[in-house]
């Protein structure tokens, strides 16, 4: 096993704090998503326990005001779309650059 240098605990500690204040506002926003509409700007920092403001309310309220089937479909289309156009142009760029004959330098 290798020994731990100074140097490679500080990168560990820098990434590990680094990681925290990434993913704590992603968490944040989950866990405020299950909250009740009052609660979240009251109490946005604990956290939601069943009896205790937590709800599937926001989620249904959601699933009932936009067309989550159609917004999924056109995401689709256009992921399709691009897929296809990306490795044509790649396909013809690459055949391109087999092709061609690249002058070399007397050595």
């Amino acid at each position: 096993m290798k020994k731990m240098t100074p140097a490679k605990a500080a990168t560990y500690a820098i990434l590990f704090f680094w990681s925290l204040t990434t993913l704590y506002p992603f968490v944040w926003v989950i866990l405020n998503s299950f909250r009740e509409r009052g609660l979240i700007r009251k109490d946005s920092f604990s956290i939601p326990l069943p009896g205790n403001g937590l709800t599937m309310e926001n989620y249904v309220k959601a699933m009932d005001r936009f067309d989550f089937g159609n917004a999924y479909l056109n995401s689709l289309l256009v992921s399709i779309a691009v897929t296809v156009a990306v490795v044509l142009i790649a396909g013809f760029a690459a055949y391109g650059l087999v092709r061609f004959r690249f002058r070399t330098e007397a050595a």
